[in-house]
């Protein structure tokens, strides 16, 4: 867990937010999981990607814009996308 989730998982209001947040793979994720992206990210493996957009968030982005992903977000779909994601939070 970083310290900012466990700061924000502290507070029991921001606690219930937080928890009610989807991420499809089922938990969140650690800095350990971030510092192995990073370290793929600076290897000669990931030598090949270029002018990619890369979300290390568990799957949200995705679930969010379903109908979109991978693509962008187009400007006529920003007020439903931020509508959605109100929703979770509001329900918190």
């Amino acid at each position: 867990m970083t310290p900012l989730l466990q700061e924000g998982l502290s507070t029991p209001k921001e606690a219930k937010r937080i928890r009610s947040f989807p991420v499809p793979i089922g938990g969140f994720g650690d800095a350990g999981q971030l510092a192995d992206w990073v370290l793929f990210m600076l290897s000669d493996a990931a030598d090949f990607l270029c002018g990619s957009v890369l979300f290390v968030d568990g799957g949200s982005d995705a679930y969010f814009r379903a109908d979109d992903w991978p693509s962008r977000v187009p400007a006529c779909r920003l007020l439903s996308y931020l509508k959605r994601f109100r929703g979770y939070s509001a329900s918190a």
